[in-house]
């Protein structure tokens, strides 16, 4: 008897703001069990911003909640972001897959690597109650705050800093999608 596995899918949340193709589902995870070993395989999507994300690994209600002890995987508890990485195209049984060219410093980024995602339906709601400011001011104060976020974040990198983001407008971006004014 061969492997057997386990297929993991939910919807795609870079899909979420456009209300005809939200709902379709991608796969997040794939995991392969012989006798007592288990191969997790984490799948990571190319995200606008230039990183790399994965979803949570969430059991549907028919599915074998004793496949393998979940709670020891060491990805999947939360969606997570990591930097995009040098990635090298390798063949493994003609199979072409890309992997990190440096796989530690990859998997260095794991313990703050917990994604928060924008939340779609609700910023549609805000919005409809507070409609967003698209003054020239408005405008050109979104393109500054987001090359200021890009550029802090970089030099916070270079130097080795863990950081994160916890209120204010930056944290705004996240939940409404938009830097808002204050």
């Amino acid at each position: 008897m061969g492997f057997q596995w386990l297929k993991i899918i939910n919807k795609d949340p870079r899909l979420d703001g456009m209300d005809d193709l939200s709902g379709m589902e991608i796969p997040l995870h794939y995991i392969f069990k012989l006798a007592s070993h288990a191969i997790h395989l984490v799948v990571f999507y190319e995200r606008s911003g230039n990183f790399l994300w994965h979803g949570p690994l969430r059991l549907k209600q028919h599915m074998d909640r004793k496949f393998v002890p979940f709670r020891k995987l060491h990805f999947g508890r939360y969606p997570g972001a990591y930097e995009k990485p040098e990635l090298l195209l390798v063949s493994i049984d003609d199979l072409k897959v890309q992997i990190p060219k440096n796989p530690s410093s990859f998997l260095e980024e794991m313990s703050h690597s917990r994604f928060l995602e924008c939340r779609y339906r609700e910023a549609r709601a805000f919005f409809q109650l507070y409609p967003d400011d698209a003054s020239l001011d408005a405008v050109e104060f979104k393109k500054k705050a987001k090359s200021l976020l890009h550029l802090a974040a970089m030099t916070l990198n270079n130097l080795g800093v863990k950081f994160w983001l916890s209120s204010g407008t930056c944290l705004g971006k996240n939940l409404h999608c938009i830097f808002k004014l204050i």
